[in-house]
């Protein structure tokens, strides 16, 4: 993407000055490379659930970086993105949100810049580790310090930024919303429970109701 018209570097602004940036972007270039953010933000997601949930276990190296690529592409970028920003546009009109549906979906892709930089730090875990980082986590495996400081400092980072991508969301959110911080957090909440609350419900009723049919 070019500069911006005051000289920001989107990529690296929205870590220090997320509203600002967004704010800017939106004047600027409103839909400018929306697709491939959502992408790069899915693939940046499906490392980062890869990593959480240790699928090396039961999955060869290969096939993670499929699923990490193609996947969450797919899934988490372009179906995430665009399902997700429905819902937090959605969300956010019973909360008496100013935003377009457009305007969200922007928001969404821009503040996923943290976590695409966080997943750009797998990739010397990913040299060092191997299949391992997908098996223990970003837990070194080394009994060299040296190497043991690097792994460390690069996954302390790494996480910090996963961290700072939720805050860059709620902060883009209210931007965009004209809410209050308070109320952008609601407005996360809310679109997650118009998803979350059925699926508790369902597995509830499927954990129940054999036990009252018997």
């Amino acid at each position: 993407m070019h500069m911006l018209p005051s000289g920001r570097n989107p990529w690296l602004t929205m870590w220090t000055a997320p509203r600002e940036t967004l704010r800017e972007i939106l004047e600027a270039y409103p839909e400018q490379r929306v697709l491939l953010l959502a992408i790069l933000a899915g693939i940046a997601w499906a490392f980062h659930a890869a990593v959480a949930q240790h699928i090396g276990r039961w999955n060869n190296l290969w096939v993670i970086l499929l699923f990490c690529v193609i996947g969450g592409a797919v899934l988490g970028g372009v179906i995430g993105i665009y399902v997700g920003s429905y819902l937090l546009w959605r969300s956010g009109r019973w909360l008496g949100g100013l935003a377009s549906l457009q305007q969200i979906r922007i928001a969404m892709v821009w503040a996923f810049v943290p976590l695409i930089w966080s997943a750009i730090l797998y990739l010397p875990l990913l040299v060092l580790e191997g299949k391992e980082l997908f098996v223990r986590g970003a837990l070194p495996t080394t009994a060299n310090p040296l190497l043991i400081f690097a792994l460390l400092t690069l996954s302390f980072v790494q996480w910090t930024a996963y961290v700072w991508h939720k805050v860059v969301i709620v902060l883009c959110l209210a931007e965009v919303q004209k809410f209050s911080i308070w109320k952008a957090v609601a407005n996360v909440l809310l679109g997650w429970a118009i998803v979350g609350v059925p699926i508790i419900i369902l597995i509830v009723v499927a954990i129940v109701l054999p036990n009252l049919l018997k």
